[in-house]
């Protein structure tokens, strides 16, 4: 039954090809998902940013239009109202910086997911070709 191995063989170089063809596939869609998660990033920052703006605009009119001096003494401290425009200017930072940190973990593990599929077929289509070549062996013994 020389000819079973023949096929067997065949299958499993076959069946390698389509391996790592899939792998590439999976790694490729991973950078597309990273691409799209960083994109989405900039832009989720982009909006909070202009957001921010506004949100600061509106606090530092509301502050000027009180009659309060918004003056910031000698030692860098100010009346209440400049603290806490300041405040809320830091927080504003604080929370864009880490939006910024998220949006590229999130990408840098959308990519490593896509390699490590990647590395899984391909270490199936090494496995299959050796398969592959166990069968020829095989084949080769019924013929003799």
């Amino acid at each position: 039954m020389w000819w079973a191995s023949a096929i067997q063989a065949g299958m499993s170089l076959f069946g390698a090809m389509d391996q790592k063809r899939a792998g590439k596939e999976a790694r490729a869609i991973a950078n597309m998902n990273a691409e799209a998660q960083r994109m989405e990033s900039a832009e989720d920052i982009r909006r909070t940013k202009a957001q921010f703006r506004q949100v600061e605009g509106a606090t530092q009119a509301v502050a000027s239009g009180s009659g309060f001096s918004q003056k910031l003494s000698r030692g860098g401290v100010g009346d209440s109202q400049q603290r806490y425009l300041a405040s809320m200017k830091k927080e504003h930072g604080a929370q864009l910086d880490f939006a910024k940190k998220a949006g590229t973990r999130q990408e840098r593990i959308l990519r490593r997911g896509g390699q490590l599929a990647y590395q899984q077929a391909k270490a199936g289509a090494i496995a299959s070709v050796g398969n592959a070549i166990g069968s020829f062996g095989d084949m080769w013994g019924m013929i003799k």
